[in-house]
């Protein structure tokens, strides 16, 4: 019957997502493109179609370090199967979601039971951080934990190897996760379970393989990307060039929403969020006061959606994570390791009076919040009485989080007290949980929600916990674990991500109204074919991203570059301009990306260039061409050559004065004039 219901069960989430993925892929036509994160993982990919050559590299982090290139792998078999870009990352975003799914599910069925099992998976599928495109997928992380799991519980010595190759793999993809690698010793060393070497000697020979590429280019670079990670400094802080301020901490409440729509609200310019941003400034008081900012900050990070069926409300998400902690704590409290025989009288204490833990944590909550009040702090601890700016903001968010961190603990002490063996079961789930949590909240820069999007399927799984033991408490356990699924699925649907899928679907089809990219990109390979040139010299001035001067190490960082690859992979065709601001005095042809408005417009506007006319609209974008005699096109014997002869061709025209050629002769001649 176990088995049957297990099938059932299967069938059922699968159903899900495929319903999930079919409204979530919906608009695939209206894919802007213009992530710059994902044009290196694009390239990767295509020189492994192309040439067989292995990617080394990744995107370029927030601390100007490379990442891994593990995301060009699973953007190649939808490159392979689909011309149309917009295409590309499907396929592996929807088997790794499903899969995802699948054992979220296996998990909670190992250590919570069948009903939390199904609801735990349920309850991921749909949530909005379920769906994940293939760089943030976590999938590989939760095969990494069902794979411990085997090995802790069932002892099986396969196991620790498996976990071993799934991390790596996630690490290769996503290395943000790389704090969870800390809960393998722990993990070992309270379960002691079996470990074969010789597996591991096999394990480690694969995790070679799989990094080799990009172990070969850290040797090159010194690994200074890989400390550039681990010790959560710039590369230009690890290269000793100069330092880097500290980014400021805007002091979100718990369950506020900072960011709406991708967008950082402090950004905004308003004065009401801009004043409550705290500065790492000199001194005891101002660090202690930025850290703490940063922490409180960290610690919702995956609560504050604003696409939830209620939006943006903070009691809600306040809640929502209010269930995610005491399942935390419960799971905690549930390893019978931490209570030694002189405490038992405490553990009875407490699982014994249910409604007197209740009415403390009320109190604890009341009295808590009441004398956080920022006024009282002042008056009682400063010599003026009053709190400036940053320790009043600091105050208040404590005023929040300590109630709700106490009443979550109460709560949590009470049922993982009273799991029994039921806690036993979930116990190994503590560290793979608990360590990379509070690692991310302490160690993680202000305000980057990104950075916690991996640990989601196992806040669910403490979520469902909390629900599966509460339930267990009252009768009719399944009926009432039922309700409370309910309550919370409802709280935490992001209605607003599947509504807005839903009315475009009705108004523009299922692909969604285009953007007009590659309809731009089809005009300019049009132009070259009919020139039979592969190279042309284009111009760009895009909305998002925009770069009015270098701001990064890599070439492919800048405007305009999606654009060079859609020409390059549909037609062959090689872009002169590869400056980072776009535009050059050697352009032929320009594109201009319209602003939301402007797109619809039946006439030509008037050039945003001297010496440009439009010739083509294309949905955001517009095609200008130089006017016949007007400034210098570019050289017209480089048209129709290949990237590899372009130098040697140009240092063939010593006369000519082209910025173009000026460049490929500075190169050639170094910065002294000395040859190299």
């Amino acid at each position: 019957m176990d088995k049957a219901w297990s099938w059932i069960a299967l069938g059922a989430l699968i159903l899900l997502c495929l319903l999930v993925s079919l409204v979530w892929f919906q608009g695939w036509r209206a894919r802007r493109l213009n992530n710059l994160d994902m044009i290196i993982f694009y390239r990767g990919a295509l020189d492994l179609m192309r040439f067989g050559i292995l990617p080394e590299k990744g995107q370029l982090y927030s601390y100007q370090a490379y990442a891994p290139p593990g995301t060009a792998f699973l953007i190649l078999p939808g490159m392979v199967l689909f011309r149309d870009p917009r295409l590309f990352e499907i396929p592996s975003t929807f088997l790794l979601y499903v899969g995802a799914v699948i054992v979220v599910f296996l998990i909670g069925r190992r250590t919570l039971g069948q009903n939390a099992g199904l609801g735990a998976g349920a309850l991921f599928a749909v949530s909005r951080l379920g769906l994940q495109n293939p760089i943030e997928t976590p999938f590989f992380v939760v095969l990494g934990i069902y794979f411990l799991l085997l090995w802790v519980q069932d002892r099986r010595r396969v196991g620790l190897p498996l976990a071993m190759i799934a991390e790596a793999s996630a690490l290769y993809v996503y290395p943000k996760n790389l704090p969870i690698v800390l809960a393998f010793p722990l993990l070992w060393w309270i379960y002691r379970p079996p470990v074969s070497w010789r597996s591991l000697l096999v394990a480690s020979s694969i995790i070679l393989t799989l990094w080799f590429p990009y172990l070969r280019f850290e040797v090159r670079r010194g690994f200074v990307d890989v400390r550039s990670y681990v010790l959560r400094e710039p590369v230009q802080v690890v290269e000793g060039v100069r330092a880097v301020s500290q980014p400021p901490c805007f002091a979100e409440l718990v369950g506020e929403v900072g960011t709406v729509d991708g967008f950082f609200l402090p950004y905004s310019g308003d004065p009401v969020l801009t004043e409550r941003l705290i500065y790492s400034e000199r001194g005891l008081l101002n660090g202690a006061e930025y850290r703490m900012c940063a922490i409180m900050s960290s610690i919702d990070r995956n609560f504050d959606g604003d696409s939830f069926l209620f939006g943006g409300l903070q009691a809600t998400n306040a809640f929502l994570w209010a269930v995610f902690m005491t399942g935390g704590i419960a799971l905690l409290a549930s390893t019978t390791r931490i209570w030694p025989q002189r405490l038992r009288s405490i553990r009875s204490g407490i699982t014994g009076r249910g409604l007197q833990v209740a009415g403390i944590a009320a109190l604890w909550g009341l009295l808590s919040y009441a004398l956080l009040d920022p006024g009282l702090v002042g008056r009682c601890c400063t010599a003026d009485g009053s709190l400036d700016t940053s320790s009043r903001l600091v105050v208040e968010q404590l005023r929040l989080i300590v109630p709700l961190i106490g009443v979550s603990t109460l709560f949590g002490l009470y049922l993982g007290l009273s799991a029994g063996e039921e806690g036993s079961r979930a116990s190994p789930l503590v560290p793979v949980l608990w360590i990379p949590w509070l690692a991310l909240v302490i160690l993680s820069e202000p305000n980057r929600a990104d950075r916690f999007v991996w640990l989601w399927p196992l806040q669910v799984l403490a979520m469902v916990t909390t629900l599966a033991w509460f339930a267990r408490s009252i009768r009719r356990p399944k009926i009432m674990f039922a309700i409370f699924a309910a309550v919370v699925f409802i709280l935490s649907f992001p209605a607003r991500l599947y509504s807005d899928k839903i009315a475009d679907w009705s108004r523009n089809g299922y692909g969604g109204q285009d953007t007009g990219k590659l309809s731009v990109v089809d005009y300019l390979g049009s132009v070259a074919a009919s020139r039979g040139v592969t190279t042309l010299a284009i111009g760009y001035q895009m909305v998002d991203p925009h770069f009015e001067k270098p701001g990064s190490s890599d070439p492919d960082y800048r405007e305009g570059t999606w654009f060079d690859f859609l020409l390059d992979i549909r037609y062959g065709v090689h872009n002169l301009d590869q400056t980072v601001q776009g535009t050059s005095d050697i352009d032929e042809y320009r594109v201009l990306e319209l602003r939301d408005g402007e797109s619809q417009r039946q006439t030509p506007a008037e050039p945003p260039w001297i010496g440009y006319e439009e010739v083509a609209h294309f949905g955001r974008f517009a095609v200008y061409r130089r006017v016949a005699g007007n400034v210098q096109a570019a050289p017209a014997f480089l048209h129709g050559l290949s990237i590899q002869d372009l130098p040697r061709r140009a240092l063939e025209r010593e006369d000519a004065d082209y910025p173009l050629i000026v460049c490929i002769r500075a190169m050639r001649d170094g910065p002294q004039g000395d040859p190299g």
